[in-house]
């Protein structure tokens, strides 16, 4: 899981803006 996590963290800083990025995370974890 920690693992996978930081793999969406570098990919959401790659695709997303800074402001926006939290949401994914967030949204990633919820999911999650």
């Amino acid at each position: 899981l920690n693992q996978s996590f930081n793999n969406t963290d570098v990919i959401v800083v790659d695709h997303a803006s800074t402001d926006n990025s939290h949401n994914v995370i967030n949204d990633y974890i919820t999911k999650n």
